[in-house]
């Protein structure tokens, strides 16, 4: 059983960038905060009336139980379940302001930045989130094992801002497995064969709002080690060529061929 309390200060890009995304949307470090101001002569909304603080270290305390251990001399598990609590949670870019209703960051001479959509890094409150672990090998023989692990997580509602709030950006389920035989169907040759599940999660980050679909892919190995240290290697990720995106807005990733020559000396 292991109790952990850590904190994180924010980087230095999440304080001082100024960077242009696209064509009217810059990104902006929050080291100093941020105020509000309208453009069309309204008071500002109550969410916005106070500004965005500048940013605070990032606070985690996590409690954590597991069990390690070899099962009749062919099995090692690895599993552990544990409880975090974040503080000041550092949130992935996000949109400030409200430029339908004309409110708009200020500059340094305190004009908004009309036609600008500013991203940035928010602290937000409390977070509790649970977890389990899991991790298993079976070495069926000397030649073939089977690995596969398993990731659990819910969260709890994160406590935001006014007028603001974040999704988690990750998966609830992820699931690996991995047969693996070595010198079969001949000596010097390996042979992998895996298969990697994760579960339909929420995304946010600046712009970036959706879901993220489930999916499942599997990749295959294969390899072969010649005496005079030349090793031959094809792998083919996504095996099934299962068109997927991993974050919103991001390409489609079907499949992906590799081979290669190795010579050792």
């Amino acid at each position: 059983m292991t109790f952990n309390r850590a904190f994180k200060n924010p980087f230095i890009t999440q304080e001082r960038l100024d960077l242009l995304i696209r064509p009217g949307m810059v990104a902006r470090g929050s080291g100093e905060g941020f105020r509000f101001g309208t453009t069309t002569g309204e008071p500002l909304p109550p969410a916005y009336a106070a500004g965005i603080p500048e940013l605070e270290p990032e606070k985690n305390t996590t409690i954590e139980l597991g069990y390690k251990g070899i099962l009749a001399n062919k099995v090692f598990l690895d599993v552990s379940g544990y409880r975090s609590r974040y503080r000041n949670f550092i949130s992935p870019l996000r949109l400030i302001g409200n430029p339908s209703a004309g409110v708009f960051v200020l500059d340094e001479k305190g004009i908004p930045r009309e036609g600008e959509l500013t991203v940035t890094y928010l602290n937000f409150g409390e977070q509790v989130v649970w977890g389990l672990d899991l991790g298993v090998n079976v070495y069926a023989s000397e030649r073939v094992t089977l690995k596969g692990n398993a990731s659990f997580i819910e969260a709890d509602d994160l406590q935001a801002p006014e007028g603001f709030d974040q999704s988690f950006n990750t998966p609830a389920t992820t699931f690996n497995a991995v047969l693996s035989a070595s010198d079969l169907p001949i000596r010097g040759s390996t042979v992998d064969l895996s298969v990697r599940r994760v579960s339909e999660f929420d995304f946010r980050t600046a712009a970036h709002v959706g879901t993220v679909p489930a999916y499942a892919i599997f990749d295959f190995n294969l390899g072969y080690q010649m005496r005079h240290g030349v090793t031959y290697r094809l792998t083919v990720k996504n095996l099934f060529d299962n068109d997927h995106i991993e974050m919103v807005d991001g390409p489609k990733i079907g499949r992906l061929v590799v081979a290669e020559i190795e010579y050792a000396f």
